[in-house]
């Protein structure tokens, strides 16, 4: 098959990194694969070994962007695509608007990767989602949990849907093992875009409780986004700046998760994030709340450690249970064992060719 795979724009989010790995082993399994980034961004490099196709559109008109829609239909004519695949962000609106004004062929597939009610604000933007959505051939969710929240939505959607998890790589990232020099006591890490989902707000308040009775712990954060310099001045504030590092985008997350005592995942929204599978897969404990489909990658007390949505004093509890427990083997171990058996993108691929083959 020729596929394309359309992301939002070269940049190192969850969306976009999945979306070049599957597109590798697509390309591994026999598949022609092409990645095409809606909006121009030299700044980050992502895990695709073609070239990313960027059509330039233009982000303040993602609504009426005619020129944006007829590159986009231009490029999946010549290329001949039997699927186009939408992954996050303006992807969906591109393609649908792209194929109702210029009529391309190809077969049509979402990737639906978080909770999609929690973005719908007003009647306006569930009725334009459910016109998106219901132009659609194919609707891949990250979880269940996802799956659920579309269809109790748009419930004509369900014959459409298929859950597919995310997955990652395994293998080459046990290739490099060098990684700086540790903190004496070691750090926690956490890994994601500075957005409200990721609530680093909540996570400052609870090191800085844990910061009470294990004060050479530092908290490593990687990521970027429009609320970083806001955090930043709310630990300077809080006055953890000694003690929070902000690494920004980082190239070298296998390295920081060999490093970290543990991966803390304090969000109020979430589909299914891969960074949880990273760090099970380099044995790193794991404390998350329970929101999206993190429940189907966590069992608390078995593959990591559950924790009720926004319950700051029982994460807290985690954290120093993680730091002195001798539970900690066992459950590194069940969490590895679990990525490796379910959740290998090589397999997940496979899963991604099925669901196509189906339309």
């Amino acid at each position: 098959m020729k596929i394309i795979q359309i992301i939002q724009r070269k940049q190192l989010r969850g969306a976009e990194i999945f979306a070049c790995q599957l597109a590798n082993h697509l390309v591994q399994i026999g598949h022609q694969v092409i990645v095409v980034s809606l909006f121009e961004n030299e700044s980050s490099s992502l895990p695709f070994n073609g070239d990313i196709v960027c059509i330039n559109a233009k982000p303040t008109l993602r609504y009426v962007d005619v020129s944006g829609w007829k590159k986009l239909a231009r490029l999946i004519t010549d290329f001949n695509a039997d699927i186009v695949q939408a992954n996050a962000g303006d992807t969906l609106k591109y393609a649908v608007f792209s194929k109702l004004v210029f009529a391309w062929n190809a077969k049509l597939v979402f990737r639906n990767a978080s909770t999609i009610s929690q973005y719908l604000k007003n009647g306006f933007i569930k009725g334009l989602n459910g016109f998106l959505l219901a132009r659609v051939d194919k609707i891949i969710s990250v979880s269940n949990h996802s799956y659920k929240d579309l269809v109790r939505l748009y419930p004509a959607l369900d014959s459409r849907c298929v859950v597919i998890p995310v997955g990652i790589e395994i293998g080459e990232q046990e290739a490099d093992h060098s990684f700086e020099v540790l903190p004496r006591l070691g750090y926690l890490l956490h890994v994601g875009g500075f957005t409200f989902e990721k609530n680093h707000a909540g996570l400052l308040k609870i090191f800085k409780t844990v910061l009470e009775t294990n004060s050479n712990l530092e908290l490593w954060l990687v990521g970027d986004g429009p609320l970083g310099n806001k955090i930043t001045d709310m630990a300077t504030e809080m006055g953890l700046s000694k003690h929070v590092r902000f690494l920004g985008f980082r190239s070298d997350i296998p390295q920081l998760m060999r490093g970290a005592r543990m991966l803390l995942l304090p969000s109020i929204l979430e589909g299914l994030p891969g960074v949880i599978l990273e760090a099970q897969y380099f044995r790193v404990p794991v404390i998350a709340f329970d929101i999206g489909g993190v429940s189907e990658v966590i069992k608390n007390n078995e593959t990591g450690w559950l924790i009720k949505a926004g319950d700051d004093i029982m994460f807290t509890n985690a954290i120093n249970e993680v730091l002195c427990s001798g539970m900690v083997d066992t459950i590194r171990e069940k969490a590895y064992r679990q990525v490796i058996g379910q959740f290998k993108n090589s397999d997940i691929a496979r899963r991604f060719q099925q669901a196509y083959v189906s339309i």
